[in-house]
This record gives structure tokens, C-alpha cells and sequence, in this order.
């Protein structure tokens, strides 16, 4: 059926991109996303915000108050997509795309469309820990396609 290939279709994309990224590139991915959503998080707490206290990994959710409608507003105008929740909190969520730009361009919404009065660079400086609950202790994509297949050539190759 159409859903099933659209379903097959999905598992060999993720796939591939395994194939292409491998675990040293999938895991700079993930500490690259997370660096920038503990930035926002920082940010967001430096603007006077709650993010909780909770191990984050892409996405952050805060409780705006009374300003959540004009900070929706104002992100829509930037093009900036924000989850809004029913009880009013809003969440923001990073990915591979994302940048330190756009960490910037999410705080100055939260701030109201004011200068920050901070460098969001000094946010992203380090790299947040991660509990060790949360570690992973098995390896990660240990099979040899993993590991062999990460320029376009090869990459080329291979799906031929």
C-alpha cells in the first residue's frame, strides 16, 4: 500500500543517513544540537524564564505568562516556528540546521524584540553535561557499513 511505502520509505532515509554520518558524525550532530539548546535554555533563563531543571536534549519549553501571544506574534514574523501548547507554554526545537544565529534570533523574540544585553556566544561556550543516567554504554552503529562510507563518492558507490 502507499502507506507502507511511505513508512519504507522514511527507515531507508534514516538509514542512509546513518550509512553517510556514521557514529563519530551522528554523535557531533547530537552534541552540536544539544550545545545549542542549552544555550537557549541559559538564555532563556538569563531573560528571566523558566526552562526547568530537566536533562534537555533539542527541545526547550518554557511558560511565557501574559507575553506569550506577543512572543508567538513576533516569531511568526521571523519565520520562526514555536510549538504552542494549550496551558500557553511554548517549546522550541533545534536540529541539524539549526545555528548559533538562530539560537540568537529565538532569545531576541523571548526578549521582545530588544538587543540582547548579553553575547550568545558566551552561552554556547562549553558543553553541558549529560547525567550519566542518560549515557549511552552500548556501541553505536558498530556494524562496518557504518564506518565505511562517508564522502559522496563512497556514499555513491554504495547505494549503486
Amino acid at each position: 500500500s502507499n502507506i507502507c511505502t511511505a513508512q519504507v520509505l522514511l527507515a531507508v532515509t534514516a538509514s542512509m543517513y546513518a550509512v553517510y554520518h556514521g557514529p563519530q558524525g551522528l554523535a557531533a550532530i547530537a552534541r552540536r544540537v544539544r550545545r545549542l539548546a542549552a544555550a537557549l535554555s541559559a538564555g532563556l533563563k538569563r531573560l528571566g524564564l523558566d526552562p526547568g531543571s530537566k536533562p534537555l536534549f533539542d527541545t526547550v519549553t518554557v511558560d511565557p505568562g501574559a507575553r506569550g501571544f506577543d512572543i508567538v506574534a513576533a516569531a511568526k514574523a521571523r519565520r520562526i516556528n514555536l510549538r504552542v501548547f494549550a496551558d500557553g507554554r511554548l517549546s522550541a526545537a533545534l536540529d541539524e540546521t539549526s545555528r548559533e544565529q538562530d539560537v540568537r534570533d529565538l532569545l531576541e523574540v523571548f526578549a521582545g524584540g530588544k538587543p540582547l544585553p548579553w553575547r550568545v556566544e558566551d552561552l554556547l561556550a562549553g558543553e553541558p553535561a549529560l547525567p550519566p543516567a542518560l549515557a549511552r554504554k552500548s556501541p553505536l552503529l558498530a556494524h562496518p557499513v557504518f564506518n565505511r562510507h562517508h564522502s559522496e563518492t563512497e556514499m555513491l558507490r554504495y547505494l549503486h
